[in-house]
C-alpha cells in the first residue's frame, strides 16, 4: 500500500486493511484469504486498477500464491534435526 499511495501523496496511515481467512480441515489450513482495503479517498476506475496491480504484485501475495520451500530445523540440548 505505501509503494501506491507515497507517490500519489496519499496518506498512507489513513488506509485501512482488514484480513480474514477460512479454515479448512484435512489438512488443517487456511483455505482463502481475503484483504479488504479501506481508502481514505475515493479512486477514478485507472488507479483503481493501478492499486488492485499494485497489491496483487506485493511480496506477501507473492509469496502466498508461489508457496515457498518452508523448512523446520529443530534443535534440543542432544540433537538437532532438520526437514
Amino acid at each position: 500500500m505505501a509503494q501506491f499511495c507515497e507517490p500519489r501523496h496519499l496518506d498512507s496511515d489513513a488506509v485501512e486493511i482488514e484480513v480474514e481467512g477460512d479454515l479448512m480441515h484435512n489438512p488443517g489450513r487456511i483455505g482463502a484469504i481475503t484483504v479488504k482495503v479501506a481508502l481514505p479517498v475515493e479512486l477514478d476506475e485507472d488507479r483503481l486498477k493501478a492499486l488492485l496491480r499494485t497489491v496483487s504484485h506485493c511480496t506477501i501475495h507473492n509469496t502466498l500464491t508461489a508457496a515457498p520451500d518452508i523448512r523446520v530445523h529443530v534443535e534440543t540440548p542432544v540433537a538437532a534435526i532438520s526437514s
